[in-house]
């Protein structure tokens, strides 16, 4: 078991006395500090051993540019450098050239195994490192003996809400979020979604893309896919009503005050046909041709994976499949304002053909023999 201690400061605000007088001297604040209590094999007394992690103070600062330098491992005096962008210091067993953990200590397993505890410890108890914790881990690839450690630090943070999404940086659980896709007509179509229409119909956002190119690996560890067909389906056959029984979503999309709403209360489809947006219309087919293509290698395998997932078999199917999902979804502008169309509803024209008589072909259209 361990237990989990405070978090305080490092360096910063001290007083000296000098000739009888306290001189208050400012300090940068160089370190913020946690504390986290393990239980240990071996300890007769139960007092157990304490970790202190040691984050750079710029880490919980605002921005987009943080940078630090790999820290080392501490036993009270460096150890040596792990890959990780905050130090640790515990009570480990070294080697005896001081250059490295006694591989065969149980003590020390204790101490790795709880540092996934104890850094998640860190994020809860001071909440502005939590958008930090994927740079902390490093983009460096540690020695052999770290990769797991390291592993098992970016598994603990699957339930903590560390990744920013847009389009404000709203923290989010990495199962919540989403990446940007790659192929150019999908990335297209992805630029002009309207991030609550997302959450509405998937309970997804996407991740903020300059976050994304620099986690990149670590986001793909975690299950964070791209925007991908499965998502588009339920936001082009939603109506604008919430799952919930509203068209507002607030509560569930914990939206700040103030924060701008796009209004989307008859759906995606039907608002872009009511105003006339048929630029909308060629990014959607654009972006199901790019998917849909049966050599499109911009697709990436993605309806292969998809059909996989849902039992489908290959990519011909998953294809085939799709297309019958697709005929069902109005993917076709209207005419002069109107509704828009399915493919199901089956040849569309915009007007009727002036060679034949207008009431038959009237009667033709009341059946459902064409539209």
């Amino acid at each position: 078991g361990a237990g989990s201690g405070g978090a305080g400061g490092g360096v910063g605000g001290s007083g000296e006395v000098q000739g009888g007088e306290a001189k208050a001297r400012s300090h940068l604040l160089e370190h913020i500090l946690h504390s986290h209590m393990v239980a240990l094999p071996g300890d007769p007394e139960g007092a157990g051993g304490e970790l202190v992690l040691a984050f750079p103070a710029s880490a919980a600062s605002d921005g987009d540019d943080f940078e630090a330098p790999l820290l080392p491992l501490f036993t009270f005096l460096p150890v040596r450098v792990v890959g990780f962008r905050f130090a640790v210091q515990g009570p480990f067993e070294l080697t005896a050239d001081r250059g490295n953990l006694h591989g065969k200590s149980a003590k020390n397993r204790a101490l790795l195994a709880a540092l996934p505890r104890a850094f998640v410890g860190a994020l809860e108890a001071i909440p502005e490192l939590r958008g930090r914790a994927l740079s902390l881990l490093g983009r460096e690839t540690p020695d052999a003996s770290w990769l797991a450690v390291r592993g098992r630090l970016l598994d603990a943070l699957r339930d903590v809400k560390c990744v920013p999404t847009e389009p404000h940086g709203r923290l989010m659980l990495p199962a919540d979020c989403l990446l940007h896709p790659e192929a150019p007509r999908a990335a297209e179509a992805a630029q002009h979604l309207d991030p609550e229409l997302l959450w509405r119909c998937c309970r997804k956002r996407l991740v903020r893309q300059e976050f994304a190119r620099r986690h990149l690996s670590l986001l793909q560890r975690l299950g964070v896919e791209e925007l991908g067909l499965e998502h588009w389906l339920p936001m082009l056959r939603d109506d604008g009503r919430d799952e919930l029984g509203s068209s507002e979503c607030a509560d569930v999309c914990e939206a700040s005050a103030g924060e701008p709403r796009v209004s989307l209360a008859r759906g995606l489809i039907a608002t872009a046909a009511a105003s006339g947006d048929v630029a909308l219309f060629r990014r959607l087919l654009g972006l199901l041709g790019e998917a849909t293509a049966p050599d499109g290698k911009e697709r990436g395998g993605q309806l292969a994976e998809v059909g996989a997932a849902e039992g489908q078999g290959g990519g011909e199917e998953a294809v085939g499949a799709l297309l019958g999902e697709l005929a069902e979804v109005p993917l076709l502008p209207g005419c002069c304002g109107g509704p828009p169309m399915r493919l199901a509803d089956g040849p569309i024209y915009e007007g009727f053909a002036r060679e034949l008589p207008e009431a038959w072909q009237r009667s033709l259209v009341a059946v459902g023999a064409f539209a």
